[in-house]
């Protein structure tokens, strides 16, 4: 949005990391509505994703670029600075290591922060931001968003507490445009999301390899960013090596309607995680009647209400996806009623306007 006369202010996103689609997934209703409003939402971008963003969001959205392909503290500061009393509030991914030193200094000048925690650090053995550490630099936050009840629990302190607001990672499902019922189901596994080790497409394609043969009408996606190649292309070598071209295919994530007819058009959604938060895709499958598997190392047990929802598997156990690809491959009947119980489940979570709500009224914009 350009800056004008009637502009009630700036509002500022730092995120560790930019993807068109991750953005608007995680606060596309706030940028929405306080641009509505006539705020000014301008993105602080690292050198080497200004290209890309300036592809995708310019010039709907101020970019701010970086010298550094990292979120340099000296220079966001200098950013902040030269705002002055235009900027009104910052939101900051808890991810960007920054934010212990950011959160201070922004409320020294009376700049609103909303915080958005990242799910990933309560759900490792690393505990990369452990809370104990946080309250402190938490209290002075004006809103600190939270994916799960377990995260506004794991803050000891009363003050922090008082500013958490329940608001999982989604979208904003009444965006979509076609009918997800008119969507015609095929045999597919999907896999949709960034290709790299963490995720865990290696171990995806490795169990279908081993069950292909008992599945022989039935096909593995693999839809998402190319974020590390060279691991993408071992996945495409090991599927050319064993002859698997008909029944595998890798390609560059979709956006839009396509992104979403994907998923609704796919037979179960897999998320073979080893270690993750609360990603994305489950709460899209779940939206869109997709049955879902998911590993332990995601911090799903919540959000599929301990196998209520969808299957959970153990990701240490290295025969345990086969058979939860199996067992879900196997029995309709069993898709059907997660599909049913997830609907139920995402509908009671993720209320939107309630979430959204409470967001806007901590919130003195």
């Amino acid at each position: 949005m350009s800056d004008s006369e009637n502009s009630k202010g700036t509002i500022l996103f730092i995120h560790h990391e930019f993807d068109n689609l991750y953005v608007n997934k995680e606060s596309g209703l706030f940028i929405e509505h306080y641009a509505s409003k006539n705020y000014d939402i301008r993105f602080i971008v690292p050198n080497n994703h200004y290209e890309e963003a300036n592809e995708n969001w310019s010039p709907q959205f101020k970019l701010l670029p970086l010298k550094k392909d990292y979120l340099d503290w000296d220079q966001i500061r200098d950013l902040i600075d030269s705002l002055k009393e235009k900027l009104k509030c910052v939101w900051i991914y808890m991810n960007s290591g920054i934010y212990k030193k950011m959160i201070p200094y922004i409320t020294e000048k009376n700049i609103q922060s909303v915080v958005h925690m990242d799910a990933y650090a309560i759900n490792t053995r690393k505990f990369i931001f452990p809370f104990h550490s946080t309250s402190k630099t938490m209290a002075k936050a004006s809103v600190v968003l939270c994916q799960s009840p377990r995260m506004i629990k794991n803050f000891l302190s009363p003050k922090v507490k008082k500013k958490c607001v329940l608001y999982p990672n989604s979208f904003n499902g009444a965006k979509i445009k076609f009918k997800k019922e008119d969507v015609t189901k095929e045999k597919v596994l999907l896999y949709s999301g960034r290709l790299f080790h963490q995720k865990g497409a290696d171990l995806l394609l490795e169990a279908f390899m081993r069950i292909c043969s008992k599945i022989p009408e039935w096909r593995l996606e693999f839809v998402g960013t190319f974020t590390d190649q060279k691991y993408v292309n071992q996945l495409k070598d090991k599927v050319n090596t064993n002859e698997m071209n008909e029944r595998v295919h890798i390609q560059p994530a979709l956006s839009g309607e396509a992104y979403y007819k994907k998923i609704a058009s796919a037979s179960i959604m897999v998320v073979p995680s080893r270690e993750e938060g609360q990603t994305n895709v489950l709460m899209e499958a779940m939206h869109l009647n997709t049955a879902v598997i998911a590993s332990s190392g995601c911090l799903v047990h919540y959000l599929l209400n301990n196998g209520e929802c969808g299957l959970i598997y153990d990701v240490n156990h290295a025969q345990a996806l086969d058979e939860a690809l199996l067992e879900m491959i196997n029995n309709e009947n069993k898709r059907l009623k997660f599909i049913k119980t997830a609907r139920e489940r995402q509908n009671e979570l993720f209320d939107f306007e309630k979430n959204f709500s409470e967001l806007t009224k901590k919130l003195e914009l």
